[in-house]
């Protein structure tokens, strides 16, 4: 295998460990290098991670309920930078891991969607959804997609156990009636134009 450095005009490791930023140090050492756990370097920037400031304040953002915002997607958030799914990306870019009780917390509201229940809470398209049963498969489809993505980001075990069954519940493998019967997402009913009547 080539080594990474071979298509490089210098070995940058020098200069990254002396000048980046605690993630960029923490990920090129645990990542790019592959050091030990044990290594003190990758023990110090593990520490450096936990008080660097982006993060810090991102972190307390989060609402007791574990999300951002109120929000899962950023396509249904009000503000999608102030999301579930961006503010959890982002820890995870940052080097924070399933070792933070932010992600932890996030983690347990985000594997709702993995399960089979029958009552969640569909946080930002609860209002969309009222009693229509069509609409309500199509956004539980949407949140598990979601989800998953975001469970799977740093590759664990068994959140790849997690994965798979998403990924079954959405093939039609699952047992609920509430979730697709197939690879497709339900289609999202039509909506109709209050002024004219038309279809959109």
């Amino acid at each position: 295998m080539t080594d990474w450095k071979s298509s490089l005009r210098a070995d940058p490791t020098e200069f990254l460990l002396a000048n980046g930023s605690p993630p960029v140090v923490y990920r090129f050492l645990s990542e790019v290098l592959g050091v030990p756990e044990t290594d003190p370097r990758l023990l110090k920037a593990r520490e450096s991670l936990l008080v660097y400031k982006p993060a810090v304040k991102l972190a307390r953002l989060q609402r007791k309920d574990g999300t951002w915002g109120g929000a899962i997607s950023m396509g249904g958030a009000p503000k999608p930078y102030v999301s579930t799914e961006y503010c959890l990306t982002m820890l995870f870019e940052y080097g924070w891991d399933k070792g933070s009780p932010q992600v932890r917390k996030a983690a347990k509201v985000l594997k709702t969607f993995l399960s089979e229940k029958r009552d969640l809470n569909l946080y930002e398209y609860q209002s969309q959804v009222k009693a229509d049963d069509l609409r309500q498969r199509y956004y539980r489809w949407f949140l598990r997609i979601v989800s998953s993505a975001c469970c799977c980001a740093r590759g664990t075990e068994t959140k790849r156990r997690s994965c798979r069954r998403s990924s079954a519940s959405s093939s039609g493998l699952g047992s609920s009636s509430t979730t697709p019967s197939r690879s497709t997402p339900p289609r999202e009913p039509l909506r109709v134009s209050r002024s004219s009547g038309a279809r959109r």
